[in-house]
Parts: structure tokens; C-alpha cells; sequence
């Protein structure tokens, strides 16, 4: 694949993450090398950056697909930020999907396999001519995945976003398969089944379950009993779905009737939705815990960015940038000692109301000359400046380790 990004440290990132999956990857670092390694080796998927040196990334996508149909190789946008207008440009010159930096490298590596299918599904020869496929799913990119796939093997695919909308599709035109998820609002999958064939004109029509979350053979055991034809699990490759729906379009034999009552199947289903339900808070916590700190993080980026290109003057963004930095650790205001190599001893003042002078800083140990005799045992071990805070109003300091000079 051919990656087209001007930032080196990307371009890094990108590469060991798709060569750790096994991916060949060229780079180019603009326009012109992008157009000249195209016209060497025709890629087989091309992430392209919206923003280069030397052209605009929708001119360069309109260039690329004037040599690459989307049969030949997939177009995926890489930007950091896309708004309204672009997203309608990325749709109009070519682009299959968007990327939107920074991304998760599962997540990367994720989208790439969904448009470049590995070669035992990718190689597989197209059984869906002529046959209307009827896929149901809530997810908007699930469904955008799974008829992509879906539709390079041949099927003419038709996508709803619950079970309600797939029966009335299924009643207004019935489809060759009915491939559905499990978890949908208004009718999941378990219910559309059952609805399925308890419909004269629809019981014998195959239907593929698929989900990403209920494997349990207890959930298998309760997809028999609704009646659908397979019970399978989404992958990113769809392997197993395309294996089940080729087996139920090959069969003869007819479709599975349902074993119990609707209401039995009812309160089974609610217990497994309730089982399912209770992992998905385990999970959500863990990501509600990722996603706290990397908001934190996120803090002190914005008010490290904010103050560089804020300040002109160098300690003014340097005291603005400590204070974004501790504000992160709930500490509003403080003041930072610097012992330097030699002796000299410079404080500096930070936080939201900050008032602390030069001469109450130097005086607040009462003896600053005994504090940098007691220090300098440690200034001697390293050729590194020791750098500590104090936060306001905490006293008695607790003496520094080996490591590091700090008064939590």
C-alpha cells in the first residue's frame, strides 16, 4: 500500500504498525513522488494526507483515480481535521473512507483490512451474481463494511438500520438472504427472525445472524430455537459471515422453524441482553477510565500549545505551560525552585493568582542557603538540574529522593 504523508513521525507510526500486520508499505512525501511510485507499483490501497507541500490532497485523489479505479485500489483519506465541506469533496473526487488523525493504530489497521480484504476472502470467486442481499444493522459503518464486501462478490445489497425496517423490506421485496445483527433498536435480530417465519411468504428465506459480542453457545442455542439459518461471528474480514451466507444460499434443505414461543424466546432473550448488558459496563468502565486520562492529557497539550504560540516571550509560555501542567494534578498554584550546577538558586511563581514575589520565594525555607547545603549532596551525584514545586501553603516539606527534588 501506498502512503502519502508529509509529517515523518506519521509516516513512521504508519509503517511499523501496517508491516507488523504483514503490509508491504510505500511512502511518499509529496505530490509529485506520490504520482511517480504510482506510475512504478500500482498499490493496492493508498491512505492519502488531505494537506501536502506541494498540492491539494482532493487534487491529488482526482490525479490518482484517473490511473486507480476503486477496483484496483482503494482511496482512504488521512487528515486531522475534515469539516462539512471537505466531507462532501472527499465523497465527490473518489475517496472510499476517511481516516481521521490521531487514530488508534487496532483501529488503522482495522479500516485497512475492511478495503483490503485478506487474500483467502479477497481471492474468493464472486457467488453473488444476480442475487439480492438484504443486510440489517444499526451501525452505519458496519453496514458500510459489510456491503462493500457484500457487494464485490456480487450481491446486490440493500442495507436498513433495524429489524422493523427489515421486515418491511423483506414483505415489500423479498431478497435471496437476509443477513442481520443481533443487537438493533426497535427489533434485534432475534425477534426479526422469529417474525421471519411466522410471515407465509417469508419462512423459508434464509437468515444469517451475525454479531460481534454474544458467542456464548447459549446464544447459539437461542438463534436455533428463533429459527435463523446460521449464527456467526463479524470479524473485520468477514470470513465467517461469507462462509455462512455461501453455505445457506448452497443448501437445499429448508429453513429452521422456530422450537419455542415467542414469549419463551422472549424471556430467554432478556437474559441474555441482561449477561450481555453487564460485560458491556465492565468494558465501558475500563474505556470510561482510558478515556479520562487521555483527556487529561489532552489538557496539557492544549495549554502547552496554547501557550507557545500565545507567548513571544520564552518564560512567559514556560510559566504558562507549568501551570497547565499542574492544573492537570489539581494544583492551581505553585512555585518551582531551579538549582542550578554552581550554586545559583532561580524560583519562578505559576497558577491563577499567583502573587508570591521573588523575595517571599527565597525567603520561604527562612534559610536559602541551608536548604542548597542540604541539597547540594544531590546536585553533585548528576550533571542534571534538580527541579521541584511546592504547592501552596504545604509545609513541612518532605526531603527529596535520590531521583528527583519534590514536595508533594
Amino acid at each position: 500500500m501506498l502512503l502519502i504523508e508529509d509529517n515523518p513521525i506519521t509516516r513512521k507510526l504508519v509503517r511499523f504498525t501496517l508491516e507488523n500486520k504483514g503490509f508491504a508499505v510505500l511512502e511518499a512525501t509529496d505530490g509529485k513522488s506520490a504520482l511517480e511510485t504510482v506510475a512504478a507499483h500500482l498499490p493496492d490501497l493508498v491512505l492519502l494526507d488531505l494537506v501536502l507541500p506541494d498540492t491539494d490532497g482532493f487534487e491529488l485523489a482526482g490525479k490518482l483515480r484517473a490511473v486507480l479505479s476503486r477496483e484496483q485500489a482503494p482511496i482512504i483519506a488521512f487528515s486531522g481535521f475534515v469539516s462539512k465541506l471537505e466531507e462532501a469533496r472527499i465523497s465527490a473526487v473518489g475517496f472510499d473512507d476517511v481516516i481521521v488523525k490521531p487514530v488508534e493504530p487496532w483501529r488503522l489497521v482495522q479500516i485497512v483490512q475492511a478495503h483490503l480484504p485478506e487474500p483467502p476472502v479477497r481471492f474468493i470467486e464472486p457467488f453473488g451474481e444476480g442475487r439480492r442481499l438484504l443486510v440489517a444493522d444499526d451501525d452505519p459503518i458496519q453496514a458500510k463494511l459489510t456491503a462493500f464486501r457484500m457487494g464485490r462478490l456480487g450481491f446486490d445489497v440493500v442495507c436498513v438500520e433495524d429489524g422493523a425496517a427489515a421486515l418491511a423490506a423483506a414483505q415489500a421485496r423479498a431478497p435471496e438472504l437476509l443477513l442481520a445483527d443481533i443487537m438493533m433498536p426497535h427489533m434485534d435480530g432475534f425477534r426479526l427472525c422469529l417474525e421471519i417465519r411466522k410471515d407465509p411468504g417469508l419462512r423459508e428465506l434464509p437468515v444469517v445472524l451475525m454479531t460481534a459480542s454474544y458467542m456464548d453457545e447459549a446464544d447459539r442455542s437461542l438463534a436455533r430455537q428463533a429459527g435463523a439459518t446460521s449464527f456467526v461471528l463479524r470479524t473485520p474480514s468477514l470470513r465467517e459471515v461469507i462462509e455462512a451466507v455461501r453455505r445457506a444460499l448452497s443448501s437445499p434443505t429448508p429453513a429452521p422453524k422456530p422450537t419455542l414461543e415467542h414469549a419463551e424466546v422472549e424471556r430467554e432473550h432478556t437474559q441474555r441482553v441482561i449477561q450481555q448488558l453487564e460485560r458491556q459496563v465492565q468494558m465501558n468502565a475500563g474505556i470510561a477510565q482510558r478515556c479520562s486520562v487521555l483527556a487529561a492529557e489532552l489538557s496539557i497539550l492544549s495549554g502547552i500549545s496554547s501557550a507557545l504560540t500565545r507567548h513571544e516571550d520564552f518564560d512567559a509560555a514556560l510559566d504558562q505551560v507549568l501551570a497547565a501542567c499542574f492544573d492537570a494534578g489539581g494544583i492551581s498554584t505553585g512555585a518551582l525552585y531551579l538549582f542550578e550546577v554552581g550554586g545559583a538558586v532561580r524560583t519562578r511563581a505559576f497558577g491563577i493568582g499567583s502573587t508570591w514575589s521573588n523575595e517571599a520565594l527565597q525567603g520561604f525555607f527562612c534559610d536559602i542557603d541551608r536548604l542548597r547545603s542540604l541539597l547540594a549532596g544531590q546536585l553533585r551525584s548528576s550533571s542534571w538540574y534538580r527541579i521541584g514545586w511546592l504547592p501552596w501553603a504545604c509545609w513541612p516539606p518532605v526531603w527529596p529522593t535520590r531521583s528527583t527534588i519534590r514536595w508533594p
